[in-house]
C-alpha cells in the first residue's frame, strides 16, 4: 500500500501493482538424422534440425527453428554450424505494468535558450506540437514528467543465431575435451521504452534523419505524438509528459568467441598413487562487438568494451571462469576453487562509439575515477566432506 500510494518512491510516482495474464498453445518436433559414419575422414556427418509453433492469446502466432549439422572427419576433432531462429514473448511486468507518471531529466528542443529558431521549421513544428513562443523552461529543473509503465500491444522478441565450432578430443591427451565457437546474434524488436529515453522522443521528433521537411507530417510521426504538453507548453502538470511506454524498438548484436576446456586427470598417472583426481574447468567469452541501437531513429553503436549513458550497464570484451576440484581416493573429501574474472570497460562519451552518424567526443576536462573500470577477479573457495552415518542392526 505504501508504494502503490507513491509514500515510498520519492519524487518518482507511486508504485501500483502488476495484474495480468495470458495464455500460449504450443507444438514442437526436433530430428537429428545420422547420415554416414565410420567411413575415411568421415568418422561421424550428421544433420539436425527442429521447429516450434507458438500461439500468444495477446501476441499472436510465432514460429521458430533450428538447423544445422556437424562433420568428424577423425576422432580427434569434430566441425559443428547451427542457425537458430528464437522468440521471447513480453513478460508480465512489460506488458501489464500499470502506466505512471515518473520523473526523468531531458533537454527540450523548444525551450528559447536553445534557439529553435536556428533549423528550419523547428518552431513551426514546435508550436505545432503545444509549445509556446519564447518560453524560458517546461521542466522543473530539468526533471520532466514521463509516463512509463506496460504495453499490451507489444509482439515477442525474435533473435537469429549463427554459431560455427570446433569441438578438439585430442586421443593422445586422455581426459581432455576443448570448444570453440564463433556466435553472431541478432536480436530485433526487442522490448523497451519508445527511443531510449526521454531525449531520444525529442530526438524523434525535433531532429529527424532528414530534417523537417513537412511540418503536419513530421507532428504526426509517432515520437511528436509522444510529446504531450500540458497548457503551459511544458510538463508539469498532470496531463503534460513524455510518453515511454514500452515498445519493440531496440535492435542487439553481439558478436564474439565461446571457448570451453575441461581435462580430468588421475594423479596416480604422474606417479602419486592414493592421491585422488584432479578436474580443470574454464570457460570465456570473448566479445569482439556489441551493437546496439535503442531505436530506429537513433545511431548505432558499439557497446563491447563501454559503459555509460548510451551503453548502459559495463559489457566487458573478455570474461571467464575458471575452476580447480580435487577428488580424494575415497570420494569423501572434495576441494575446490574458482576464479571468476570480469574485463575492464571505458566510459562510452569520452569515445566515438556511434556508427552510421556524425560522434561528438566530449571527455571531461579533468579525469574522473570512474572513466575505467579496472578488471576484477573473485576467488571462491568450498570444502565438501560427504559423512556418512549408519548403524548395523543384527536382529536373531
Amino acid at each position: 500500500a505504501t508504494l502503490s500510494q507513491g509514500d515510498a518512491a520519492g519524487l518518482s510516482g507511486s508504485v501500483p501493482p502488476v495484474t495480468g495474464a495470458f495464455n500460449v498453445r504450443e507444438g514442437f518436433t526436433e530430428v537429428k538424422i545420422p547420415l554416414i559414419q565410420g567411413m575415411p575422414f568421415v568418422e561421424d556427418l550428421e544433420l539436425e534440425g527442429a521447429y516450434r509453433y507458438s500461439s500468444y492469446s495477446n501476441a499472436g502466432a510465432t514460429s521458430t527453428y533450428k538447423y544445422g549439422g556437424s562433420w568428424q572427419p577423425i576422432d580427434d576433432f569434430k566441425l559443428r554450424a547451427l542457425w537458430q531462429r528464437a522468440v521471447r514473448a513480453p513478460n508480465i511486468g512489460e506488458l501489464f505494468s500499470p502506466q505512471s507518471i515518473g520523473l526523468s531529466s531531458a533537454t527540450d528542443p523548444c525551450v528559447a535558450s536553445n534557439n529553435p529558431g536556428a533549423t528550419p521549421n523547428l518552431q513551426a513544428l514546435c508550436i505545432a506540437t503545444g509549445a509556446h513562443v519564447g518560453q524560458s523552461n517546461t521542466c522543473n529543473s530539468g526533471q520532466c514528467n514521463v509516463l512509463t509503465g506496460g504495453n499490451v500491444n507489444l509482439k515477442p522478441e525474435v533473435a537469429d543465431t549463427k554459431t560455427f565450432g570446433l569441438v578438439f578430443t585430442p586421443t593422445f591427451i586422455d581426459g581432455l575435451t576443448a570448444t570453440v565457437d564463433y556466435y553472431d546474434i541478432k536480436v530485433t524488436g526487442a522490448v523497451g521504452p519508445q527511443a531510449g529515453s526521454p531525449q531520444g522522443i525529442f530526438q524523434g521528433c525535433y531532429s529527424p534523419a532528414g530534417g523537417i521537411t513537412n511540418v503536419a507530417a513530421q507532428a504526426a510521426s509517432v515520437y511528436c505524438q509522444a510529446v504531450h504538453r500540458d497548457g503551459t507548453g511544458g510538463f508539469r502538470a498532470s496531463n503534460g509528459f513524455i510518453s515511454q511506454i514500452n515498445a519493440n524498438t531496440a535492435l542487439l548484436n553481439p558478436t564474439g568467441i565461446d571457448v570451453g576446456v575441461n581435462y580430468q586427470m588421475d594423479l596416480s598417472s604422474v606417479g602419486w598413487n592414493d592421491s585422488g583426481s584432479l578436474a580443470f574447468n574454464l570457460n570465456g567469452t570473448y566479445q569482439d562487438k556489441a551493437v546496439s541501437q535503442g531505436d530506429a531513429i537513433l545511431p548505432k553503436g558499439d557497446c563491447a568494451g563501454y559503459y555509460g549513458n548510451f551503453c548502459g550497464v559495463p559489457d566487458p570484451k573478455y570474461r571467464f571462469n575458471f575452476r580447480v576440484n580435487w577428488t580424494s581416493p575415497s570420494g569423501d573429501w572434495l576441494l575446490s576453487g574458482r576464479w571468476r574474472y570480469i574485463g575492464s570497460v571505458k566510459l562510452d562519451t569520452d569515445y566515438c562509439i556511434c556508427q552510421g552518424s556524425t560522434c561528438v567526443v566530449t571527455p571531461s576536462t579533468f579525469d574522473l575515477s570512474d572513466h575505467k573500470i579496472d578488471p576484477v577477479s573473485y576467488f571462491d573457495f568450498t570444502a565438501v566432506w560427504n559423512v556418512q552415518i549408519g548403524r548395523a542392526l543384527c536382529r536373531e
